[in-house]
């Protein structure tokens, strides 16, 4: 009776044993996700960043152009062709 209760005991305790690696093994992998995933984060941030940045400059230059082709134009000049030739033009 005493064998029988020694081997279940090492049996249970080599099953245990082997949960406890599973477990840490599936905890190192979650960990190393999480780092990758942080990693693309970071990476999708500094991309979008990088977008609104030259998206700003470029209504920041839309903008002057506007304020450029106001000035030009004169007060009482009703024909916006010329002024929208010289706006394609420029490009």
């Amino acid at each position: 009776m005493t064998t029988f209760l020694l081997l279940l005991s090492l049996i249970l305790n080599g099953a245990a044993i082997f949960a406890i690696i599973l477990l840490y093994l599936r905890q190192n992998r979650l960990v190393e996700a999480e780092k990758k995933q942080e990693k693309i984060i970071k990476e999708i941030e500094e991309v979008f960043s990088a977008y609104l940045f030259e998206l700003k400059e470029e209504n920041d230059k839309f903008l002057e152009l506007m304020t450029k082709t106001r000035v030009e134009k004169q007060p009482g000049d009703k024909d916006t062709s010329a002024s929208r030739r010289q706006i394609w033009s420029r490009k």
